[in-house]
């Protein structure tokens, strides 16, 4: 599981993330020793920049959804059917709200 820290910036160093003090990453994985580089942020950090997106739902659930619902004609023709599963992903509830 991940947690996502809404309007937070992509720190440059361990220095200025919130998640390090006293020279130590309180975030770092387990395989880390968790020592904070003396200068920008260590090639193990953690933190993912999350890029300019829409509206974030749980794709695999529509996925799921897409291959158990649908009979697919013959000739390939989902026809309604991709417009009942465009209405389906519209209708999730958003987990990450879109962001410029």
């Amino acid at each position: 599981m991940s947690v996502l820290v809404k309007g937070m910036k992509m720190p440059d160093s361990c220095h200025e993330c919130v998640a390090g003090f006293g020279g130590y990453c309180f975030v770092a994985t387990a395989e880390s020793d968790g020592i904070c580089a003396d200068h920008g942020r260590p090639d193990d950090c953690p933190l993912v920049e999350l890029p300019p997106h829409g509206r974030l739902i749980d794709g695999d659930i529509a996925e799921v959804i897409a291959f158990d619902e649908f009979d697919v004609p013959e000739n390939g023709d989902f026809g309604d059917g991709i417009l009942y599963a465009a209405d389906w992903i519209a209708s999730q509830p958003t987990i990450v709200e879109a962001e410029e």
